[in-house]
C-alpha cells in the first residue's frame, strides 16, 4: 500500500476501504480501533468531514517497523502521514531531491507526478592522502559533502570521469555511511604509483529506493574476509542472509512480488534475455558465469 508524506497535514489519515483492506489481509497490523462520535476535520479542498474511527497501525516501510495513529474518514485518495509521524520519528523531507530522512536511513521517494524515483548523486571526497602502488588495492575512507549524524545505507557508485582521468577504478557497493564517512576500496591500475590527494571526489552515493532499502542488506566485509576461499562456507552465509524472515514473507506473496525477489540479485545466463543491456558489473558476472559452464 502506497502512502503520502505530507507535510502540510496536522493529522495522519486513511480511508475507510483501506482500513477495511489491512483488516482483511493483516489483521495484526491493528494494535487498537476506537469510535469517534461527533467529530468532523477539515481537509485539503476545505470541506467538513465526519471522521468514524481512530485505530493504531503497526506498518513497515524500507524494513523498519512503525506505529502510528491514523484518523479514518469515509474516503481519501491515498493515505497520508503527517506532522505527528514526522515529529515522533525525527523525519525531515528534502522536496528539492525528493528525499526524506529519518535518523538512521535516507530514502529516495517516489513524486505523484512521475510515479517513478528520480535520484541525485551525492559526492564522496577523500578524508586524506593515500599513496597507491602500481596494482594495489586499498580501502580508503571517504566523507560526505553535507552534514549528517548517524547511520544510513547507500549504494556507492563510480564517477567515470575520475576513473578515465586517474586510471583509479572504485568498487560500486552497497555500504554503511557513519556520521557522514564510509570506507570506498580503490585499485590502481596505472602502470605506476598515484598519489590520491585528500579532498579529491572519487565516487557518488545514492540514496536507496524504500524497495531497496528494505530487501537490500550490507553484508559485513570482515565476515568475507573471515570466511577467505572457502566457497561452501560463503554459499552458507549468503544462503543466511538471503533467507532472513523479510525476505521469506516476500517469497510466499504475489506474482508482483516474486518479480521484485527476482531483481534482488544480478541476471544470471537462465534470466538476463538480453546481456547487452547489462552494466558493466552484471557483466562481468555473466561472463564468468558462463566460463564457468563452459569447463
Amino acid at each position: 500500500m502506497n502512502i503520502l508524506v505530507d507535510t502540510g497535514a496536522c493529522l495522519s489519515t486513511i480511508s475507510q476501504k483501506e482500513l477495511r483492506q489491512i483488516q482483511q489481509s493483516a489483521p495484526d497490523s491493528i494494535m487498537q480501533e476506537h469510535e469517534i462520535p461527533n467529530f468532523t476535520i477539515q481537509v485539503a479542498n476545505g470541506q467538513q468531514v465526519h471522521v468514524t474511527k481512530y485505530v493504531s497501525v503497526q506498518f513497515s516501510a524500507a524494513g523498519f517497523e512503525f506505529v502510528k495513529n491514523f484518523i479514518v474518514i469515509p474516503r481519501i485518495s491515498t493515505p497520508l502521514l503527517g506532522l505527528p509521524f514526522l515529529n515522533k520519528y525525527a523525519v525531515t523531507v528534502d522536496p528539492s531531491r525528493r528525499q526524506m530522512h529519518l535518523p538512521d536511513i535516507s530514502l529516495q521517494l517516489e513524486t505523484l507526478a512521475q510515479k517513478k524515483y528520480k535520484r541525485h548523486p551525492n559526492g564522496l571526497y577523500t578524508t586524506k592522502e593515500v599513496m597507491l602502488q602500481q596494482g594495489e588495492s586499498l580501502t580508503i575512507e571517504c566523507k560526505m559533502t553535507i552534514d549528517s549524524d548517524g547511520t544510513q545505507n547507500v549504494i556507492i557508485e563510480s564517477i567515470p570521469r575520475f576513473e578515465k582521468k586517474s586510471s583509479i577504478f572504485v568498487t560500486s557497493s552497497l555500504s554503511t555511511i557513519v556520521d557522514g564517512k564510509t570506507m570506498v576500496s580503490v585499485l590502481n591500475t596505472w602502470e605506476e604509483p598515484f598519489k590520491l590527494k585528500r579532498n579529491v571526489e572519487v565516487a557518488n552515493w545514492i540514496v536507496l529506493t524504500p524497495t531497496q532499502a528494505q530487501y537490500l542488506k550490507p553484508i559485513d566485509p570482515h565476515i568475507i574476509a573471515k570466511i577467505g576461499n572457502d566457497n561452501e562456507q560463503m554459499e552458507k552465509y549468503l544462503n543466511e542472509q538471503f533467507n532472513k524472515r523479510s525476505l521469506n514473507n516476500l517469497m510466499k506473496g504475489s506474482p508482483e512480488e516474486e518479480l521484485t525477489r527476482a531483481k534482488l540479485w544480478f541476471p544470471t545466463p537462465e534470466n538476463c534475455d538480453n546481456p547487452s543491456k547489462l552494466n558493466h558489473i552484471e557483466r562481468r558476472i555473466y561472463d564468468e558465469i558462463n566460463m564457468m559452464k563452459e569447463k
